[in-house]
Parts: C-alpha cells; structure tokens; sequence
C-alpha cells in the first residue's frame, strides 16, 4: 500500500490526510476482530483460519485495485464550434486586403510569435536599436532549428510552416535589410489559407497539445485546456466512488491480517525449546519482511509504467507528475495469493482445546497483571505511532525533498531499509543465542537499540538539499506562490500543471508556460525527449528537464546510510522485544497477549498515524492542485524545511517517550526468563476449571 498510496493521490486527487485515513482503515478491521480470533482460532484448527485469512487478503488486495477499471477517466465530448471558428481565417484574411499586422494577429500565428518580437515587427522595424535585438533574438532562433519531423510536430499546429519559412528566412532577410514585405505578406497568407484547408487537422493538434502533460504559452490551447476542465466540473466527477472502494478493501484487509501472525508465531512456541526460540523467531521473522522488500520491488516495476500503460508523449516515470501503475501489483498479488491459501484450507488441525467464553474475558484480564507486558506493549505503541505513519508518506518525502522519482524510491527503500531491518533481525536473534541476553540484559539492549534509533532519526531532521521541485518551490514563497511574471502574462498559464523545466545555466521554472516557450520539440519519442523554444522569459536557448540539476547526491547517500544503519538496528531489536512480550505472560495466555497487543497497536497507533502524518505533510504544503471550484486535491509542492522538521522532530519527540517505557521495562525484568527451559514446560498450565466442555470451531 505504501507504494501506490501515491499514485492514487494523483489519479483521483486525494489530498493527505484523506489517504492516510484510507490506509488506516485496515485498523478498523482488524481493532474489532483480532483478540477474538486470536483466542478461538488459538483453540481450533490454525491452519483453517490462516488460510481463510490469506482468501480474505487475496480478495481485498483485487478490490484495492479496481477502482482503475471501475472509475477510468470519462470520455469527454465538447462543443468546439468557438475553437474551430478562431482556427477558421475569416473572409478579411483570406482576401487581398488583408494586411501584415491583421494576419500575424490571426490567433494561430499570434500565439506562435514571442511577445517582444511580435511587438517589433508591428513598429515595422522603424527604429536601428530594435533591429539590432530583433537580429539576436532571429539567430538565437536559427541556432535552435533542427530538421523538423513528424515526431517535432507532435503538439504544433503546421510549425514547419510558421518557424521555418516564416520566422527563420523571412524575418531574417528583413532584419538583415534585404527583405521583402511581400514575400512575407504572401507566406502570412499562405499559412492562413492552409489553415482554412487543414481546420480539423489543426484541431486534433490542438486538443492533443490541450491534453499533453505539460502547457506552453499558447493561450489557445490554455484556453481549450480550460474548457475540458469545466465540462469535468459541470459533470460533478467526484473521489468518492474510489476512495469508499479502497476503504472497505482495507478493511477487509484488516480482519484478514489477524490470522497469520496472531496464531501462527504461538504454533512456534509450542513446539520448539526455549534455546531454539531466537533463531526460529529470527528465520520467520526474516521471511516476513521478505514480503514487503517484494512488495517494494514489485512497487518499484508497476510504478515505473503508467497507470494507463500508455504515457502521454513527453511525460516519464522521473517527473514529479507521473501516475504509476499502482493497481497492478494488486492484481497480480491477489491472483496468485488463492491457489496456497485454498491448500492451506486442507491441512490437519494442530490441536482443538477451546474454551468458554467467560474463560476469555478472564484471560484478557489476566495479561494485565504483567507489568513488564504493559510497558512493553506502551513502548511498541509508541514506536508504531511513529513509525507507520512516517513509512507510509516517506516515499513522497523522498521525492519531494530529494527529486527521487517515485519509481526508484521503492527500490531504495527496499534495498537500504527493509533489508537492513530483516538482516538486523537474523542478526539480534544470533546476538541473543549467542550472548545468551536473559531478563534486564536483554531489556537494556533493547532500550540502547532503541536510543540510537532516536538519536539517528533526529539527525535526519538536518539532512537538507534543494531539489528542483524545492527550488521552485522556494522561488515561489517569495512572491506568494504567484508564478505569473511580466514575460509569462499574456500566456493564461493559471492551470498549468507542475512540470519543472530549466535553462542552460540551470534557472528553474514551474512548466514551459510559465517559461513563456512557445514552441516544444520532440527530439526523441521514444525517451520522450523535449526541448522547448521561443521562450519569452529565457530568450537567448533552449529549456529542458535534462538541464534541471540539483545538488542531492551527496546528501541522499548520507540519508540512505542512515535508514540502512536505522532499520538494521531496529531490527536486531525485534527478537529481543517479541521474547520479552511473550514471556511476560504465562504460556496459556500467549496467544491471547499476541492479539491483545495487536489490538492495542492498531487501535493506538496504526489507525491514527497515518492520518496523523498525512496532516503533518499537509500542513507543510504551500501549493496544492486544485479540483473543481477550487478545491484543493493533491499537494504538489512542500516547504522542504518545514516538512523535514516537522516529520523528524515530531517522529523523535513520539519515540522519547517510548524509551521511557522501555527504562520501565529494564526495571521489572529482572527475574524474567526468556532463554532457559522450565522443568514444567512440557506440562500444558490449566489455567481453567476442569469442569468446562470443550467447544469446537
């Protein structure tokens, strides 16, 4: 889910905090459901209710992702009368009365003319200062021709005409003194008439260029571009239909994942000795977390394609607007999922030993006389608190403050943190075996792992760096978030979506039309190479994305050797925390302090934090897309300071408390035996009255 959960932000538009209730919703599964089904499943057949549990999952994981094939974007169908009348020469035009400033006014040549040069060819060149910049501003234009292709042509209207007969010879030989008006009088009309032959053509280019992922100055495509936006306002679209979808898959998903860990890790317990205990814990343990690194890689592919499967020309997996194919790891995910789950249907029960429900209550009750379990589980709910949240929104940070793409910020967290955590946990439970850490030694290391995970999260909240979405983001905050200049005025860019591209020397902007480029080139379309021209506020060459630099490298190393560092500390932690648990209690309520401390951690930690930290990232946007009628949907830029301290402090102040609990936990463990075996272990306690019938499940 921490994959996609971006992408689906994007597609339907769900800001923060509304997705991080959606991932929570799983909590509200599982809260209701998970001490029951930890204590009767506990007294039934194990494997049944497993297998039941990875249906549910498989089941859920389908319905997660068919809100792409449930709620696809609409078809629309506009009236154009008013855009083929303004691509349509009138009768004036198309005569022989028809003068140079009436035709280069005609809206198609009007839009594809810079400003300034516009201006001076109108002044008819009357003045030898202007002549001169007019001459520079002609040779930056020729020195930016290539050979044009149908490739070049993809979001123009007839540019071969226009830029290079028109622009490049004609207006040159006049700069240069020997022009003719005529001639440039004929070609202006000759680009009129084609026009008039060519209406539905030019109006395909346009709408084409109207749905590219980028705007240029062109107020007629800008204009059309609004046009589709108000046919989808005018038809109520709402995220409402998607988000209600994932948000009964994922509680679903919740009832489903009390299952396997909550009555599986006590099968273990039961029949392994005490000394085999942290290599067991540490080997399933382990496997677990092979599950997300998969999940992350798996992430890391479909994010790479295009929810669509087929990407706009120009728009690729590394810009900052790109929707990865979020729904299909579901969909290959759940499919796969229910041919095991239906074998494990069939295998024999462990043992059936069920008990009445009176039983239960007392039981529940009874764990709470363990003060080492209560500070235990009071620590792991603050570490959750922290941590699930943080998990869920960090590859937006990642993008965000460190211009990853959203693509390889799976990959990375896969490689550096999830391995890490699951090589930490192999190794603490060797360290634990090993070193033979019983009672308060095995707390006070796990109160020092915990301390320098703290530690190594604060320092975080100083690893800054200026991506290129930051940098616009930061030129944007001295005028109010108002990109609208005086060389970009005349373009009508106020809807234009986020697409950072820069000048040879590196200067950002927020999209081409903000830019005031006129003209984009695709060089490849196969790499979706584009190059923008005739720009109105960098007039001198050619934007690119390929010129946008950031000076992260460095710094993204040094976060990713800290997560690698981290995650493998936590998770030499893990075995050490999950004996402690276990053996705070007595063995016949082992099974019910799994349940109940995974009831606690989601009803505590895992169902606010999420929500939590969705507003935390929330509250440090300074520019949101926005929906119909203004409404705010997805964030598109973060103050990269205020997001970085808010998200690091607020995780360390959560975790202090946490070793707080730990340093209680130190306290009361003295006697706590974790690795010895016990001269009754082999009796089964009988913690209830002889006189209860068994009930089975």
């Amino acid at each position: 889910m921490v994959t996609a959960i971006q992408s689906m932000e994007r597609q339907f538009q769900i800001p923060s905090k509304f997705s991080g209730f959606m991932v929570s919703a799983s909590d509200f599964g599982y809260i209701p459901t998970v001490i029951f089904i930890a204590y009767f499943g506990s007294r039934g057949n194990r494997a049944k209710w497993i297998a039941v549990g990875s249906l549910m999952t498989a089941f859920s994981f389908l319905l997660i992702a068919s809100p792409n094939f449930f709620f696809p974007a609409e078809s629309t169908h506009l009236n154009l009368t008013a855009f083929k009348d303004t691509l349509k020469p009138s009768s004036k035009l198309t005569s022989t009365n028809a003068s140079i400033s009436d035709l280069i006014n005609f809206a198609p040549i009007y839009d594809q003319i810079p400003a300034d040069l516009r201006r001076r060819l109108l002044v008819h060149f009357d003045d030898t200062e202007k002549v001169d910049r007019i001459r520079r501003d002609i040779e930056n234009l020729r020195s930016s021709s290539v050979e044009v292709t149908s490739e070049a042509n993809l979001y123009s209207v007839d540019e071969d005409i226009i830029i290079q007969v028109l622009v490049i010879e004609e207006m040159n030989n006049i700069v240069k003194g020997n022009g003719d008006s005529e001639k440039l009088k004929s070609l202006l009309e000759t680009y009129v008439q084609n026009r008039a032959k060519e209406e539905e053509s030019d109006l395909i280019s346009i709408r084409r260029s109207a749905a590219a992922p980028f705007s240029f100055c062109n107020r007629l495509i800008n204009d059309l571009r609004g046009v589709i936006k108000d046919d989808k306002c005018s038809r109520n679209t709402s995220n409402m239909g998607p988000f209600l979808t994932i948000l009964t898959a994922m509680l679903i998903l919740g009832v489903a994942r009390t299952m396997p860990w909550s009555l599986g890790i006590p099968v273990i317990d039961d029949n392994v000795k005490r000394r085999n205990l942290p290599t067991y814990f540490a080997g399933v343990s382990f496997f677990r977390i092979l599950g997300p690194i998969t999940g992350f890689l798996i992430g890391s592919f479909c994010n790479k394609l295009y929810f669509t499967l087929r990407p706009p020309p120009g728009l690729t997996a590394d810009d900052p607007i790109w929707i990865g194919a979020w729904w299909l790891g579901f969909l290959l995910i759940g499919g796969f999922l229910i041919g095991p789950s239906g074998l494990l249907y069939f295998f024999p029960a462990s043992y059936v030993d069920c008990f009445l429900i009176t039983d239960f209550v007392r039981c529940n009750c009874e764990v709470f006389h363990s003060k080492v379990y209560v500070a235990s589980v009071l620590a792991r709910v603050l570490d959750m608190l922290a941590f699930r949240g943080y998990m869920v929104f960090l590859p937006k940070y990642l993008e965000n403050h460190y211009g990853i793409p959203q693509y390889k910020t799976h990959r990375l967290m896969a490689m550096f943190g999830v391995l890490g955590f699951g090589l930490g946990t192999v190794t603490g439970g060797l360290i634990m075996r090993k070193f033979k850490l019983n009672g308060r030694k095995a707390a006070v290391y796990l109160l020092i792992v915990s301390s320098f995970n703290v530690l190594l999260f604060f320092s975080k909240a100083f690893m800054s760096c200026n991506s290129i979405v930051n940098s616009v983001g930061i030129a944007g905050m001295e005028t109010n978030m108002n990109y609208t200049k005086t060389c970009n005025a005349e373009c009508n860019c106020q809807d234009s979506p986020l697409f950072p591209i820069c000048s040879a020397d590196g200067t950002p902007y927020f999209s081409p039309c903000h830019a005031g480029c006129r003209q984009v080139r695709v060089t490849s379309l196969s790499s979706y190479q584009l190059e923008f021209f005739n720009c109105d506020c960098e007039p001198t060459g050619v934007l690119k994305k390929e010129f946008c630099k950031d000076g992260c490298k460095f710094m993204t190393v040094i976060f990713f050797a800290a997560v690698m560092l981290g995650s493998f500390m936590a998770g030499s932690g893990v075995v050490t925390g999950m004996l402690i648990l276990l053996r705070s209690v007595p063995p016949a309520s082992r099974s019910i302090s799994l349940g109940l401390q995974g009831f606690l951690v989601s009803l505590l930690a895992t169902l606010p934090s999420p929500f939590i930290w969705g507003a935390i990232f929330d509250s440090a946007c300074i520019f949101w897309n926005r929906q119909c009628f203004g409404r705010p949907g997805a964030c598109a830029i973060y103050d990269p300071n205020m997001l970085r301290q808010r998200a690091h402090f607020i995780y360390s102040l959560i975790r202090l408390f946490s070793i707080v609990s730990d340093l209680f936990v130190v306290y009361h463990a003295k006697g706590l035996n974790l690795l010895e075996e016990e001269k009754e272990e082999e009796k089964q306690e009988s913690s209830v009255d002889k006189g209860f019938e068994n009930i089975p499940l």
